[in-house]
């Protein structure tokens, strides 16, 4: 498992009616070889709670993997769980 090295938490937008927004957003993330994501998928989520961690996960660090001596690209799944207060 990767570790993270830069975690930037997402932020609970605002519902456009003001309703507390809550639930859970898991996103495919494909991590190059300098420990960037280079690509973010929304796997389940409600559209605005996604975006909100898509936006955050983008700017997230992993320290990079090796294998073998040699740096290597990774996938891995986040998962945010919004709950309400």
């Amino acid at each position: 498992m990767a570790k993270i090295l830069k975690m930037v938490r997402p932020t609970i937008p605002a519902d456009p009616k003001g309703a507390a927004m809550f639930g859970t957003v898991a996103v495919k993330v494909e991590v190059d070889k300098s420990g960037k994501p280079s690509n973010v998928k929304v796997l389940k989520g409600e559209p605005m709670l996604a975006e909100a961690v898509v936006k955050a996960v983008k700017q997230w660090r992993w320290k990079p993997l090796e294998l073998n001596g040699e740096l290597v690209e990774m996938d891995t799944i986040v998962t945010v769980n919004f709950e309400p207060r």
